[in-house]
């Protein structure tokens, strides 16, 4: 469940979470970031560059098409499965 403000309130006050919009909130793992559901669980495993929230079930995200680059964006469904990839 969300805690004050909608952050979630399992966390310590000193790790990196975002905020909870759409059943998600993202936090980031080592340099990646992922997203929670409302219960504290991976919902997204952390893998991407960057940490916006999830609006009408989407997030943008900076995600590597090739392995190398991190300057490419995407949109993910709440699952975390691709919509839509920018193109070169």
């Amino acid at each position: 469940m969300p805690g004050f403000l909608g952050r979630p309130r399992w966390f310590k006050p000193d790790m990196r979470t975002g905020y909870f919009n759409d059943g998600r909130a993202s936090f980031k793992l080592g340099d990646v970031w992922g997203y929670l559901d409302l219960v504290g669980k991976h919902a997204i495993p952390p893998q991407f560059k960057s940490d916006l929230q999830f609006r009408d079930g989407l997030a943008r995200v900076r995600y590597p098409a090739d392995g190398n680059s991190w300057d490419r964006y995407s949109y993910i469904d709440r699952e975390g499965t691709v919509v839509w990839h920018q193109e070169d």
